[in-house]
Order: structure tokens, then sequence, then C-alpha cells
């Protein structure tokens, strides 16, 4: 599946000043619980981390529940969430944010743009 984002053009648009920030991510969710394969509980781990659109329901179509892509629209220039504690029914897991696509994320201060050996917090 791909997808293409499409944003306004202008006569003033300038490639080395685009603001990159606001821009809908693939989220990686491996080994997540099965109690929390819903619908429901992709929508409030999106919305944790930025504003849900929906999920790549071919691995459920198919039974691949070895990890889930969730769609989620993001401002990267406050950085990314690394890991949500998750809480279900006395049942606590750290899961791991993996974004797909995002390239060049800071390990250090989670910002994008640069790498962590770069970053200007050091």
């Amino acid at each position: 599946m791909t997808h293409v984002l499409l944003k306004c053009w202008s006569p003033l648009f300038d490639l080395e000043h685009e603001q990159l920030g606001d821009d809908p991510i693939w989220v990686h969710l491996s080994g997540l619980p099965l109690q929390l394969w819903t619908q429901d509980a992709f929508q409030l781990i999106g919305d944790d981390i930025g504003q849900y659109l929906g999920y790549d329901r071919t691995y459920l179509e198919f039974g691949r529940m070895t990890y889930v892509h969730i769609l989620v629209f993001m401002d990267t220039r406050e950085g990314l969430v690394e890991n949500l504690i998750l809480h279900y029914m006395g049942f606590v897991r750290n899961q791991i944010m993996d974004y797909e696509g995002v390239p060049f994320q800071c390990h250090w201060c989670h910002q994008v743009g640069h790498v962590y050996k770069y970053c200007s917090l050091l």
C-alpha cells in the first residue's frame, strides 16, 4: 500500500525551506498483545502520540498478527515518542514505537532532522 502526501503548491515554494513536521506517519507496533488487537486500542495508542488516522487491515485479514501498522498524523518537530507504557486489565507493557520512513531522528533529543552525533544539545 502506497500513500502520497499532497500539499498545496504556491509560486513561492522553496524546497530548501520546506517545513517538515505535520505529516502522516506509519507506526509499526511489534509484539502488541492480542487483547489489544482492536481498532479502539489502535486509536488510543495513535491518539496518545498524535492524531490516529487508521490502520493497515491487511495484517488482520491475512492472519499476520505479529505486528500492526497504524497511521498517525504527527508534528515531528516536537520529537517522537520512543515508547508508551500500556495498561490493560492489570497487564503492563512497555510498547516500543517504530516510525517508518522518518529520516534522521536524534536518539538524544528525539528531534527529526539530525542524528545523535550532530545534536546541538550534547
